[in-house]
């Protein structure tokens, strides 16, 4: 009876690579967190120095209340603050504060937003103070608050608020004399809660820079030499000296224009550049972002003539923040809509204004809230995690990102390799995670439809772990011949994975089959003459009805060759060498033949020899070992790290 033939390269690489950040299981529910704070506009959070989350807003009682929620940092209430992480101030009157929170260097809380005036709603700007406990600051204001009216002027919304050096507070936004036209409105209060006199006229500055009806302040920052930049909502960048009056130098006389259908913030880069987000003119409205040197003139070197524009969505979207990260990487953080739901969006672009890919899908993070109108208004980085504030339906939520380094899991080994059937293989790996503080699960998929996983109290999977880093061991015995694919997954808490793949694993029956592997390096003479591993395995036996039986894997990757026998045709061996015909797939189609040929060291005298060849329907060669050479040719490429045994 003839005997089989199993020729095997065995060939084992590692699939893990580093996060494109997501979602922090760890944090609140899944990542995020959903506070009872009422809160519609964009900037409702801010962060203390130890990380700490600070919410702003309002609570409904018989009106609406100011209210300010502490979160620690893995999203649980702060229960030493307010009560129960709340804390509320009823000012008689509805009041909100929902238009922006700040903390200042001594840890004090400040938040904006509208009060009344004379009972009326809306008609003044409200500044407030809290202490690192949650109590009113009563040094600031009155029991911790101001309500400022502007005089001339009936209708006000604050927008945005910000901290400067010296621990003033600015407060930004629009006011009406007669609705619905607004001009945009600048304030700054003295540390004490007073209107500085120093500034502007009498503490105010109101402007109407565009020549829209309704011109309203949506975001503020200041520089570090004590300047003012404003954006508003119709595209207008404003500078202002520290005393309030126009920064001439900036722009055309303290004004830069430009054309887009929203505007939501401004930031600073350490270098002193500044960019702006919001939405873009067009349908779908998409993110934007446009950075400015220092005289406000277009920085040309970022994304298109200064400005990036992403196409993301088929309904919405668009960018409300700005996070300029260590590496000068910039997020953006935002809306994205889908069948009318609004959802969180993160955007992330490269230094120079190009999208990064290596962020989340593609350079995009979508979250589904499971609450209507979400929107990402404010993002915000502690300890390399990113944490995102904005509306979810009414309320006010938190969500925390971060960029988990995946396990990288090394190459596996297998012994003994080809295996005779129904006799075990031992098969081990080491894995490493940039991540000391996480916990692993690992899982073993044998390629013949069985899988072990651990920890477990069996062999067959066994995982030892130390700082995050450990070794993965295992066991199995096959009960078919064949030719199998070994992946071995690491999983850590947060529910990334790296993995390794072993190919292949032989396995023969020893009365009637020939075996072989592990590894060969392409030929310099072979066709294609691509550099690279090739990995084959082949397993062929004559059954006891001599029929000829088994199964023939080839995958060249640096060339794209993938290889799937579907026929057996033909066995011959004599003297340790053997020659092996049949057709099957290539990437997939079918029309291939292909000529396996192996040398049985052992038998023959010297190395374990091996040649693959490979043909079209046409005969055309699309892949040979050893080309020009005939069907019955010695084969001439050493499997160097393998063995090929006939039996």
């Amino acid at each position: 009876m003839p005997l089989a033939l199993v020729l095997l390269y065995c060939g084992s690489w590692a699939n893990s690579v580093y996060a494109a950040w997501g979602l922090d299981a760890s944090y609140g529910n899944a990542g995020i967190v959903f506070t009872p704070i009422y809160n519609q506009e964009f900037k409702p959070i801010a962060l203390q120095a130890d990380g700490k989350a600070i919410v702003s807003g309002s609570i409904f009682g018989s009106y609406a209340d100011i209210a300010v929620a502490r979160y620690n940092t893995n999203g649980t209430p702060d229960t030493t603050f307010g009560t129960n992480g709340v804390t509320t101030q009823d000012l008689g009157y509805a009041s909100s504060a929902e238009d922006g929170v700040v903390v200042q260097s001594d840890g004090k809380i400040v938040v904006g937003g509208e009060g009344d005036t004379n009972g009326n709603y809306g008609h003044s700007i409200l500044i407030g103070r809290y202490n690192s406990d949650g109590t009113p600051d009563t040094s600031y204001g009155s029991n911790g608050v101001v309500k400022t009216p502007i005089s001339g002027y009936s209708d006000v919304n604050t927008k945005a608020i910000a901290i400067q050096a010296d621990q003033k507070t600015i407060a930004v936004g629009a006011t009406a004399a007669n609705p619905p036209s607004a001009d945009v409105f600048i304030a700054r209060y003295t540390t004490a809660g007073a209107l500085d006199q120093s500034f502007g006229n009498g503490g105010f500055v109101v402007t109407h820079p565009g020549s829209s009806g309704y011109d309203e302040a949506e975001a503020v920052t200041v520089q570090g030499d004590g300047k003012i930049l404003v954006w508003v909502n119709n595209g207008s960048l404003l500078r202002y000296n520290a005393d309030g009056s126009e920064d001439t130098t900036f722009g055309n006389n303290g004004i830069v224009s430009e054309s887009v259908q929203s505007a939501f913030d401004v930031a600073l880069q350490p270098d002193g550049k500044i960019l702006v987000t919001g939405g873009a003119n067009g349908s779908p409205r998409e993110p934007y972002v446009i950075r400015y040197n220092t005289d406000g003139t277009r920085d040309t070197s970022f994304g298109n003539n200064g400005m990036f524009t992403g196409s993301f969505s088929t309904s919405d979207s668009g960018g409300a923040s700005l996070l300029v990260q260590s590496d000068g990487k910039i997020v953006v953080g935002g809306w994205d809509s889908n069948a009318g739901q609004y959802n969180f969006a993160l955007w992330r672009l490269t230094s120079s204004g190009s999208l990064d890919t290596s962020f989340g899908n593609g350079g995009s993070i979508i979250t589904n809230t499971g609450q209507p109108n979400s929107f990402i208004g404010r993002i915000l980085s502690y300890n390399g995690k990113i944490i995102a504030g904005g509306p979810t339906g009414n309320f006010a939520a938190i969500a925390q990102y971060i960029d988990d380094a995946l396990p990288v899991v090394s190459s596996i080994t297998v012994a003994p390799n080809p295996v005779q059937i129904n006799s075990a293989i031992s098969a081990s790996a080491s894995f490493t995670d940039a991540d000391t503080t996480d916990t692993h699960t690992a899982k073993w998929d044998w390629g013949d439809n069985s899988s072990d996983s651990c920890p477990s109290n069996s062999s067959a999977c066994t995982l030892t772990e130390s700082n995050g880093s450990g070794t993965v061991s295992g066991s199995h015995s096959y009960t078919a011949t064949g030719v199998y694919t070994v992946t071995l997954t690491v999983t850590d808490n947060k529910g990334g994975a790296g993995t390794s793949t072993y190919q292949y694993v032989a396995v023969y029956d020893s009365t009637t089959s020939f075996a072989g592997g592990h590894s060969f390096d392409n030929p310099a003479t072979a066709s294609p003459n691509t550099s690279g591993k090739v990995s084959f395995g082949i397993s062929s036996k004559y059954n006891n009805s001599n029929v000829l039986t088994g199964s023939v894997k080839m995958n060249f990757k640096a060339a794209s060759l993938d290889f799937a026998s579907t026929f057996l045709t033909s066995l011959a061996t004599s003297n340790g060498k053997a020659y092996l015909k049949g057709s099957g797939t290539l990437n997939g189609t079918s029309g291939y033949t292909f000529l396996a040929s192996g040398i049985d060291g052992s038998v023959a005298g010297g190395n374990d020899l091996i040649r693959f060849q490979i043909k079209d329907s046409s005969n055309n060669v699309v892949y040979d070992s050893q080309p020009g050479a005939g069907d019955t040719a010695d084969p001439t490429t050493t499997d160097a790290t393998g063995n090929i045994r006939v039996h």
